[in-house]
């Protein structure tokens, strides 16, 4: 189901706006005109994620070499320094648990609009502590697919 939680304005870019849908906080994020929607509650301790950094990756290519990808967005926890992408919600530490995520995408106003629910491309376990949500744009506003 689609649900409106944002105009495009209200939303600025490194500011995530916390919205409430269906009893759940989830965290509204702008980052390089892309759109993502966040659980906002970290795996490991709870955290309210959404108040972490979001900053371009940084992985090491071999023992001592570092590369910087600015268009791979991670998201921090403001605790703990977990590490999370932020288009997948995959962690970038080998941790085991998989977090279930659905894709984020910008939609045409017709699509946002008819109420479907759509392919949420989910994958993991069912022990979600974080979970991504479908975002679409539609003239103004940000729909989330819950």
């Amino acid at each position: 189901m689609w649900q409106p939680v944002a105009e495009v304005g209200e939303v600025a870019p490194g500011e995530p706006k916390i919205v409430s849908v269906n009893g759940k906080e989830i965290g509204i994020f702008c980052e390089g005109g892309r759109y993502f929607a966040v659980l906002n509650f970290c795996p490991h301790f709870g955290a309210p994620i959404c108040r972490g950094k979001v900053f371009g990756a940084v992985t090491a290519t071999e023992p001592g070499k570092l590369s910087y990808d600015p268009d791979r967005l991670v998201l921090r926890c403001p605790w703990h320094r977990w590490e999370f992408d932020l288009e997948t919600g995959q962690a970038l530490t080998p941790i085991r648990q998989r977090l279930k995520t659905y894709p984020v995408q910008v939609g045409a106003p017709e699509a946002a609009a008819d109420g479907s629910n759509g392919s949420n491309g989910s994958g993991g376990s069912d022990e979600t502590a974080m979970t991504l949500y479908r975002v679409r744009r539609t003239g103004t506003t940000l729909w989330i697919q819950v």
